[in-house]
């Protein structure tokens, strides 16, 4: 069992959007778009790697109290039920 601080970091920690979870980039659609008009050819959506994760950027947006909720049970895999922790 991990600490809360290890968990928060975790859950603030970013994610790596690749493969299949790659984000669409307007800009670099829109210029993609252009350039294809004058070629004439046709241009799909562009996909980019991103970096999702959650930000605070400064001390005024952060919130008064933090709720915690605590997992006290874990699922058993082999059984198919879930467990006391």
């Amino acid at each position: 069992m991990g600490t809360l601080e290890k968990a928060i970091e975790d859950q603030l920690a970013g994610e790596l959007m690749t493969g299949d979870s790659r984000v669409d980039c307007e800009k670099c659609t829109l210029h993609a778009q252009e350039e294809a008009l004058r070629n004439g050819t046709i241009h799909e959506g562009v996909t980019k790697r991103a970096m999702r994760r959650t930000l605070f950027l400064d001390g005024e947006n952060m919130p008064d109290n933090l709720c915690i909720q605590m997992n006290r049970f874990q699922f058993q895999v082999l059984l198919l039920y879930y467990s006391q922790a």
